[in-house]
């Protein structure tokens, strides 16, 4: 699948966190799927520092891929490719393509992420 972002229609209105950054809120988003949060990373080093632990599995998002109201799909981001393609004067990205692969997730796999999510009440808060 590929994402077009553009920040164009922002510019056009004056946005000044276009004008200034441009597209990389929208960039570090997508990114931000392919990644657990930073604080359950320190938090794991914290751990396996003091020994408490020593492999977990690699904690994400749960990402809803929604196509309309008839398909709707839970996913996992399996790959993420940016083409970044104008910038401002500032060289802030302002349109960029985005490449994404998904893997689509079978009913095993959301009971083992629903029973993980359960063992560690805090997630929702990271």
């Amino acid at each position: 699948m590929t994402v077009d972002v553009d920040a164009a229609d922002q510019l056009e209105t004056g946005d000044p966190v276009a004008a200034t950054v441009g597209v990389l809120p929208q960039l570090s988003v997508l990114e931000m799927l392919l990644h657990p949060g930073s604080v359950r990373v320190i938090a794991n080093s914290v751990l396996l520092a003091a020994g408490t632990i020593e492999i977990l599995p690699v904690e994400l998002p749960m990402v809803v891929l929604v196509w309309g109201p008839a398909r709707v799909v839970p996913v996992r981001i399996t790959q993420l490719g940016v083409t970044e393609q104008a910038f401002n004067p500032a060289l802030s990205t302002i349109r960029a393509t985005v490449d994404v692969s998904a893997q689509v997730l079978t009913y095993d796999d959301l009971v083992f992420a629903l029973v993980e999510a359960r063992a560690q009440p805090d997630r929702a808060t990271q």
